[in-house]
């Protein structure tokens, strides 16, 4: 009887587009991959991205369209990423040299806007992009948060499934607790499509749950940083501190 062969998967440095920024926004790194052209391979790309290393807690993905004057960025799951958005606000201004950048965002599929400064970056959001909140549960497009004011179980079997159950119950791309303190959160998010759970350093839309529950307007973060969220009569914005990291 042969035996059986082992499948080896392409390593990083062997898959087709892999120049990546590293951009750091709130104390959360993403890995912004640049021009990838094979949406089929992405989330094992970001996969293989977050495996190299473990300081990255997400994977954009970012490119301009010949028939679009507008970058497009896309999350590794095809979720809502506030803070994927900011990074790539943050690096397409660094890239085409100007502060006010409009891109279109993953999660929303909508074309917004933002400003970037040396060390700082800010996005505006429609403000339907939150649905509604049905008791705890805040259901955004793209994602769907649990605020909880305790963190009572850490098992990655146990978040895992109750994240899962929660995407699947809302037809969400990703879903995350938001242990809640005051306004300081501590957010937690699993992605269904690279079913990869990560305890984050900063969490844009998390934040803005938060403030949508609280009223806070300025949300402390694990890193130490804060995310300041801006409530208008048509959008929200959100702004924090940004750095390419390398």
């Amino acid at each position: 009887m042969k035996p059986k062969m082992k499948v080896q998967l392409p390593s990083p440095t062997h898959m087709e587009n892999v120049n990546y920024k590293i951009i750091d926004t709130a104390g959360q790194k993403t890995a912004v991959v640049l021009y990838s052209k094979n949406p089929k391979s992405q989330s094992l790309r970001a996969k293989r991205i977050m495996a190299e290393d473990k300081s990255i807690e997400q994977v954009a993905f970012l490119q301009k369209d010949s028939n679009s004057k507008y970058y497009s960025l896309v999350m590794m799951g095809n979720e809502l990423s506030i803070n994927g958005t900011l990074a790539g606000i943050y690096l397409t201004s660094e890239m085409t040299k100007n502060p006010n950048v409009k891109l279109r965002t993953s999660g929303i599929n909508e074309v917004v806007s933002g400003i970037a400064t040396q060390r700082s970056v800010s996005v505006k959001l429609p403000k339907c992009i939150f649905i509604k909140k049905i008791n705890n549960v805040f259901l955004l497009k793209g994602i769907v948060y649990e605020i909880r004011n305790k963190i009572n179980n850490t098992n990655e079997f146990y978040l895992k499934n109750n994240l899962k159950t929660l995407a699947i119950k809302y037809k969400s791309y990703a879903a995350g607790i938001i242990y809640l303190e005051n306004s300081r959160i501590v957010p937690c998010i699993y992605v269904v499509k690279t079913d990869s759970l990560v305890w984050e350093n900063a969490c844009g839309s998390g934040s803005l749950s938060a403030t949508i529950f609280t009223g806070h307007k300025r949300i402390l973060q694990p890193s130490g940083d804060f995310i300041n969220i801006l409530t208008g009569s048509k959008y929200f914005t959100i702004k924090t501190s940004a750095k390419i990291v390398k």
